[in-house]
C-alpha cells in the first residue's frame, strides 16, 4: 500500500508538469500544421477547373496519351537525349520510340483511374524545369 500511495504520489507531481509542457507546446505544434497546410494544392486546383474524372477504360486512358503533343527521337534536342542517355548504350532502342511532350499543368490529369501523369514521370531537372 505504501508502494502504491508512493506512486500516486509521483504521478501527481508529472502530471501538471505535463499538462503545462502540452499548454506551451501544443500551439506551437498547431501554428507548424496549419502553415504547412496553407500551401497552394495544384491538383485540387487543377481538378476543380478541369472537371476530370477517374480514367477508367483503355479507351479513356489512350484519350489522355493522345491528347499530348508527339515527337520522335531525331526531334528531340541533343541536350535532352544526353541527359537521359550520357553514356549513349541505349540510342538504337530510343530511336524508334515516339514520344510525348508533357508540359505544365498537364503533369495533373488523370491518366489511370486517379493516377496522374506525375506519377509516372522521374523527378529530375526537367520535371523540375517544369514545376517553375
Amino acid at each position: 500500500m505504501g508502494l502504491a500511495m508512493k506512486k500516486l504520489y509521483c504521478t501527481q507531481n508529472v502530471l501538471p508538469a505535463y499538462i503545462m509542457y502540452m499548454r506551451r507546446t501544443l500551439p506551437i505544434i498547431a501554428l507548424v500544421f496549419f502553415i504547412s497546410s496553407c500551401k497552394p494544392d495544384h491538383e485540387k486546383k487543377f481538378d476543380k477547373e478541369s472537371g476530370q474524372e477517374e480514367v477508367l477504360t483503355k479507351e479513356s486512358i489512350d484519350a489522355v496519351v493522345d491528347g499530348f503533343e508527339t515527337i520522335s527521337f531525331s526531334e528531340l534536342n541533343e541536350k535532352y537525349k544526353s541527359y537521359t542517355d550520357p553514356q549513349k548504350k541505349f540510342r538504337s532502342a530510343l530511336a524508334n520510340k515516339t514520344y510525348h511532350i508533357v508540359r505544365g499543368d498537364d503533369i495533373y490529369k488523370y491518366v489511370v483511374g486517379k493516377y496522374r501523369v506525375k506519377n509516372f514521370l522521374t523527378m529530375d531537372d526537367y520535371y523540375n524545369d517544369n514545376q517553375d
